[in-house]
C-alpha cells in the first residue's frame, strides 16, 4: 500500500512538473509565402478591354461616347456625371458588375461624399459573398476598404 502511495504521489509529481515546466506552445512554423506570392491579381482595366473585343458595333459607339465625354470647363463634375454613365452603362447594356462597380466607385471617390462612398463600399460587400474567383475576391474587398 505505501508502494502504492509513493508511484501515485511520483506519478502525480511528474504529471504537475510537466505541466508546469514542460513546453505548453505548439512547435512554430515557418509561413509558407509562397501561395501569398503568387495570388492571383484582378485587373479591373484589362478586364474591361477583353469585354470591349465582344461588344456589338452598337454598344462599342455607345461605349466610346461616354468614355469621350469630359470637355473642358467644370472637369470635376462632369467626370462624375460621366463615370455615373458608364457605370448604369455597364449594368444596364452590358450586365457586368465589376465595371459597374469600379465606375459607380470612381464616380463617389470624385464626389467625395460620404453617402455615396458608403453605398459604393456595400455595392462591393453585398457582391463579395458569391463570388468564386480569388482573384476577384480580393480585388472587390480592397475597392470595399
Amino acid at each position: 500500500m505505501k508502494k502504492q502511495f509513493i508511484i501515485t504521489f511520483c506519478a502525480l509529481i511528474a504529471v504537475v512538473m510537466l505541466f508546469f515546466f514542460g513546453r505548453t506552445a505548439a512547435i512554430k512554423t515557418k509561413l509558407d509565402t509562397s501561395k501569398l506570392l503568387t495570388s492571383k491579381v484582378f485587373n479591373i482595366n484589362q478586364f474591361i478591354t477583353e469585354s470591349k473585343q465582344q461588344f456589338t458595333a452598337s454598344q462599342a459607339v455607345n461605349l466610346g461616347t461616354l468614355e469621350n465625354n469630359v470637355t473642358r470647363g467644370d472637369v470635376l463634375h462632369q467626370q462624375i456625371i460621366a463615370h455615373t454613365q458608364l457605370a448604369n452603362f455597364w449594368k444596364d447594356s452590358i450586365r457586368s458588375f465589376e465595371p459597374y462597380a469600379f465606375y459607380n466607385a470612381e464616380a463617389a471617390k470624385l464626389d467625395k461624399s460620404e453617402k455615396s462612398l458608403t453605398f459604393a463600399a456595400q455595392l462591393f460587400l453585398d457582391n463579395l459573398r458569391g463570388e468564386s474567383d480569388e482573384a476577384k475576391l480580393n480585388w472587390k474587398a480592397e475597392q470595399a476598404i
